[in-house]
């Protein structure tokens, strides 16, 4: 009988207690009813105090995957931002691109003033192509009087000058002179070196006159400024060819 007692005054025991835990639990989330309930709304620009690297929890799983002209161009923005304190990444990125645009007009018109200087100034290594045309002496009407001009005094002051340049394109128009005069070639204004070394029947005259014209097209349209010691080797190249028509 005692045993059943004891049961009956534990259930009753545990029952009080779970039923006063409850009702404190309840209590604990009891609403004030007294006060009325204010509805708070966020502000409307709320949004722009959470932009930024630090608030973006996006993984980009293709970032290994770019070539290396984009990693380039990640860190090329990347480094923007960190100069000039762009606000987000997207910024820096558009910058950037327009970084690279500006960069990719300027080497084509870099590409453009070369290719167009080296036509206007008939550079390059074609000796006797057209692209170095005429035998360029209009400049001071030499072309009418080649045949009568004495270059000799011309390219002494030329080298008293130390404009070894310009004795070098006299020391050309006297070799074609020599030439002329013997009747190797016929001079004309219109011709082209290589005309005239068309006209040249000996073959070590040939040889001859294909290098001076090398040196004349390389330091007179090449704009290539010489040394006396240079000077001295070509005028050697040029006496040469001179004496070789007086055998």
């Amino acid at each position: 009988m005692n045993r059943y007692i004891r049961y009956i005054f534990f259930t009753f025991a545990f029952v009080f207690c779970h039923f006063s835990i409850g009702q404190s639990v309840k209590d604990s989330l009891s609403i004030d009813k007294d006060k009325e309930l204010q509805i708070r709304k966020l502000p409307d620009n709320f949004k722009k105090n959470y932009k930024g690297d630090e608030f973006t929890y996006e993984y980009n799983f293709d970032a290994q995957q770019k070539s290396v002209w984009e990693q380039f161009k990640m860190w090329l923005s990347d480094k923007f931002k960190e100069w000039f304190g762009f606000a987000d990444s997207r910024k820096a990125a558009k910058f950037t691109g327009n970084f690279i645009k500006i960069m990719y007009i300027i080497i084509i018109l870099i590409v453009l003033y070369f290719i167009l200087k080296t036509l206007l100034n008939k550079e390059g290594n074609w000796v006797f192509g057209r692209s170095a045309a005429k035998i360029d002496i209009h400049a001071t009407d030499l072309d009418e009087n080649i045949l009568i001009t004495n270059y000799d005094n011309l390219i002494t002051k030329a080298k008293d000058d130390e404009n070894y340049r310009l004795a070098i394109r006299y020391g050309y128009l006297k070799s074609l002179k020599k030439l002329a005069e013997s009747e190797i070639i016929e001079w004309d204004y219109e011709k082209t070196n290589s005309d005239y070394y068309r006209e040249i029947k000996n073959d070590d005259l040939k040889r001859q006159f294909q290098y001076i014209s090398y040196i004349y097209n390389y330091c007179w349209y090449g704009e290539f400024k010489l040394n006396q010691i240079e000077y001295l080797e070509a005028e050697n190249s040029f006496n040469k060819l001179i004496n070789s028509i007086r055998k």
